[in-house]
């Protein structure tokens, strides 16, 4: 017994000052443990990948298996995506055993880091815009453990890995809008154009969050456009702008009640966005027609409101459209009165002008 005590401590004299000298040069280490190496060296290296992984911002639950040196998680989301943690030039040292168990430390020094960063990059060097979208968040989520693993080194080896840091960042700001945002490419008949989504710039090719919009476009020469567009995440839309060529010296009479003049700057709007001035001489004219029967109930006067509007060229009927509404507001409250009409003759201009040849009709 002696002899073999004598043997053991020759062998840890030899061993174990080897092993922290090893250990010295870690950048990162965890410790683990298990009844055989095999499953003392997965423990390290798992608890060496939680390090990384819990500083990843986005949570998540999963489950842990490990393959050698690769965490494989089965992470819980909207869709159920594996993703590897591969961590390169993984050393162990410090194995101890004691009775049935082996404790064992996993670690990365600087090639090991450096290894472990140039293999995800390699992952990322991908074209995105080929990739399904599961195939997208796989990359997000190694582009999210490339960000915690930097996140966590050393300012002395972080230095090493500045650029990478910035591409990796703009790496990841592109999967998110293709995962997440869809992306709009307007195209116009006409190179000169402004448009705007939901009364805000826009350009062709931005990305906007998955849901319906609504976008006005102009262009010189042209007659202003208005339309929709519903858009999904990952999905690339495309938004045909077909410009119709505004007529020249389009104009138009206007007869409309002297009761209802309030109403008049809102057909003038409405007729400028389709480059149509008012003029008393003018041969078109549009006359509109309001009939308002109202009835006093108990403090509120209920509004049997109809309007016609109908388009003439050359004291020639072309097209009307006639709208009825129903208002109640209270007794005397005259401002709602002017502002709930206004909206009806709005929309009837628009509508009947929609229907109408504009080509024909000022030609």
């Amino acid at each position: 017994m002696n002899l073999l005590k004598s043997l053991f401590l020759v062998f840890a004299f030899i061993v174990l000052p080897l092993s922290t000298a090893n250990a010295k040069t870690f950048i990162m280490w965890a410790e683990g443990d298990g009844a055989t190496l095999k499953e003392a060296k997965a423990s390290a290296v798992t608890a060496l990948s939680q390090q990384i992984i819990s500083r990843v911002e986005s949570k998540f639950k999963s489950e842990v298996s490990v393959v050698n040196d690769s965490v494989n998680r089965d992470v819980t989301s909207s869709k159920q995506i594996k993703s590897d943690l591969i961590l390169k030039g993984v050393k162990y040292v410090d194995e101890v055993k004691s009775g049935n168990n082996i404790k064992i430390t996993a670690g990365l020094d600087r090639e090991a880091i450096k290894s472990t960063v140039e293999y995800m990059q390699k992952q990322l060097e991908v074209d995105f815009s080929i990739l399904s979208q599961e195939k997208k968040l796989e990359a997000l989520r190694i582009s999210d453990q490339l960000t915690a693993l930097l996140s966590i080194l050393p300012g002395s080896i972080l230095n090493d890995f500045e650029n990478i840091k910035a591409w990796n960042k703009n790496k990841r700001n592109q999967l998110m809008k293709d995962i997440y945002m869809g992306q709009v490419i307007f195209i116009s008949n006409t190179p000169e154009y402004s448009i705007t989504v939901d009364e805000k710039p826009a350009e062709s090719g931005d990305y906007f969050q998955a849901g319906n919009y609504s976008f006005s476009a102009k262009a010189p020469g042209f007659r202003s456009m208005n339309g929709q567009f519903a858009v999904s995440a990952g999905e690339v839309l495309k938004v045909n702008l077909n410009f119709i060529k505004a007529i020249a010296n389009k104009k138009i009479r206007l007869q409309l009640p002297a009761k209802y003049s309030y109403a008049k700057d809102d057909i003038v709007d409405v007729l400028s966005d389709l480059g149509i001035s008012l003029e008393s001489a003018a041969k078109n004219q549009l006359i509109v027609k309001i009939k308002d029967s109202s009835t006093d109930v108990d403090g509120y006067t209920l509004h049997k409101i109809k309007i016609k509007i109908t388009a003439y060229q050359n004291k020639n009927r072309v097209k009307g459209i006639t709208l009825r509404k129903k208002l109640i507001v209270e007794k005397d409250d005259t401002e709602k009165l002017k502002n709930e009409t206004t909206k009806i003759v709005r929309k009837g201009v628009v509508s009947l002008l929609s229907r109408l040849d504009l080509q024909s009709y000022f030609e």
